[in-house]
């Protein structure tokens, strides 16, 4: 362990921001970090049974999200129009839905964060609530947005998601 007064102790001190994320690092548990409240729900209370998905229209859904995993957004929304057109009383879930559905199936949600559009930094620990990174001076909201809105709506710029580690041994 290192004392409070050692060469090392004194370093971390004044090493800026990193100092930041070790105490963000030594403070981590679930209660402060960045899950939603019905995740943490799930991580603590898991599910003690099968996932058995008994609406056709949903596991047709779910197959075919599956199969378009590596495809865009896009292709998937272009299936599901096709299928919607073709079979009217057998509705294929929309994008927004299936990604759903498979949140509430499996508890995996993932975590959204803000970061930097240039990649410099993510928008967390140290710099939380900073709006532009001061090295590359890169806004952290779409720029565009903020002119139109007159500085109203703050859309983030970019963004990065988690996938939580403990949801998704869970889910196995």
């Amino acid at each position: 362990m290192v004392k409070h007064n050692s060469p090392a102790c004194i370093y971390l001190k004044y090493s800026g921001p990193w100092i930041h994320f070790i105490e963000a690092l030594r403070d981590a548990s679930l209660d402060n970090g960045d899950l939603d409240v019905e995740s943490l729900h799930h991580l603590r209370h898991p599910h003690q049974y099968a996932l058995n998905i008994d609406d056709d229209n949903h596991l047709f859904s779910l197959k075919q999200f599956l199969a378009d995993q590596n495809a865009s957004r896009q292709t998937y929304t272009d299936h599901q129009r096709n299928h919607n057109e073709r079979y009217p009383d057998d509705p294929m879930l929309s994008f927004a839905q299936v990604v759903s559905k498979v949140e509430e199936w499996s508890g995996v949600v993932p975590i959204v964060s803000d970061m930097c559009p240039k990649f410099c930094i993510a928008y967390n620990a140290a710099y939380k609530d900073l709006e532009a990174f001061p090295i590359c001076s890169s806004s952290r909201y779409d720029e565009f947005q903020l002119a139109i809105s007159h500085g109203h709506d703050k859309v983030p710029a970019q963004q990065y998601y988690t996938m939580p580690l403990g949801p998704q041994l869970q889910a196995l």
